[in-house]
């Protein structure tokens, strides 16, 4: 151990060289509290001294980048690093991170180039799906100046699907399909570089950007793609996949709504393939808003029943029951011809802004898809003519 004193006074020097005495086996010749009654002062005033008047440096330990010294904060700070062997100091730390961050830059710089090069987004490859699905996100998050789309967690006040666990999904699928690409300029702690250059990172926490062909800037990108899923002449052509899409969405909105109602009721419960298939019979009937109630009558029944039952059945076990008595109320509604009355929407699912573009926009219904049957929002001559 190098021990440094910044003080001409020779009891300063004395004290902070007895502080930091150490024998052949790396201990402490001297207590504290003993070089406090050699000067007559207190085991903390002895401390306090050695840690302003002093600098003590390791003899063997070493920064593994530009090899200066450890420095020791104090005794206990020594004594937790004599099984250390290896260290890089601050400095050197805080430069590695510099040229890492750097680096994932240039990978992200080259990754967009790239795909602007080579696989260029255009109105004319992207689907209904990818369709909506980007003018939703821009929706979402756009910046105000239109250059860039903002991390998901930004925006605390919109919904962008239905169920917020299929938000992350949506945005990797746009991802996938080459319709949006990872900003360099995102915070590079959200993601992680490999040695081969490829990377992981966060989806929820990233900025995006168009991959647009040079010359086509963001706002007119947005208005080609609002005025293709506004037009009656795309609705026509794509039928058969607006439909599929309608059904996924309608699904999703009663999925969200019946895990809501389950966890309001403290039900354990995550759907699956039975769950979807229930409600997607419903639905081949039925509006969301009516498939709402259906829901609402089950999982409130179910919830009663557990509570007058007074534990003789566990909440998994009331759970599992939920999905079948909707099955079972829908079939006798439909059957004995009920007069089905349609709930309103929930405060805390309001319509999410891809149902907005699906069924306000280019089907050209006022929230159809929760309140019209799929059956009534797809008959195509009445579509065009509202």
């Amino acid at each position: 151990m190098k021990v440094t004193c910044f003080d001409n006074r020779p009891e300063i020097i004395q004290i902070c060289a007895d502080y930091w005495e150490i024998d052949n086996n790396g201990e402490f010749l001297h207590n504290t509290s003993a070089i406090g009654k050699k000067y007559g002062l207190s085991a903390n005033k002895i401390t306090q001294i050695a840690k302003e008047y002093s600098c003590a440096y390791s003899s063997t330990l070493y920064c593994s980048s530009c090899s200066i010294p450890y420095q020791y904060v104090n005794r206990t700070d020594y004594q937790s690093t004599t099984e250390i062997n290896c260290w890089t100091c601050n400095d050197c730390l805080a430069n590695e991170k510099m040229l890492l961050n750097e680096k994932k830059q240039i990978v992200l710089s080259h990754e967009f180039t790239k795909q602007q090069e080579n696989h260029p987004l255009s109105i004319e490859r992207l689907n209904v799906r990818l369709s909506i699905l980007l003018l939703s996100l821009i929706r979402y998050g756009a910046n105000e100046d239109l250059t860039f789309i903002n991390e998901y967690l930004t925006n605390r006040t919109d919904r962008l699907s239905p169920d917020d666990d299929d938000d992350i999904d949506f945005i990797r699928e746009l991802y996938r399909g080459g319709c949006i690409s990872i900003a360099p300029f995102s915070h590079p702690d959200t993601l992680t570089l490999a040695e081969d250059n490829n990377f992981s990172f966060y989806p929820k926490s990233v900025k995006w950007l168009l991959p647009l062909s040079e010359g086509q800037t963001f706002r007119e990108f947005i208005m080609l793609l609002e005025a293709k899923l506004a037009s009656t002449d795309y609705l026509e052509a794509s039928y058969d996949e607006v439909l599929d899409f309608c059904k996924d969405i309608s699904l999703k909105e009663c999925l969200a709504y019946l895990k809501y109602k389950m966890d309001e009721h403290k039900l354990p419960f995550t759907p699956g393939d039975k769950t979807r298939l229930v409600l997607s019979k419903a639905l081949e009937m039925y509006s969301v808003a009516q498939v709402y109630g259906f829901i609402w009558t089950a999982v409130s029944s179910t919830a009663a029943y557990y509570m007058r039952t007074q534990g003789s059945i566990s909440k998994k076990q009331a759970a599992n029951a939920v999905v079948g008595n909707i099955e079972k109320n829908f079939e006798r509604a439909y059957t004995q011809n009920w007069d089905v009355k349609g709930y309103r929407r929930d405060h805390n699912l309001p319509q999410s802004i891809i149902s907005r573009i699906l069924f306000n926009v280019l089907l050209h219904t006022d929230d159809g898809g929760f309140y019209l049957p799929l059956g009534k929002i797809m008959n195509l001559e009445d579509t065009l003519s509202t």
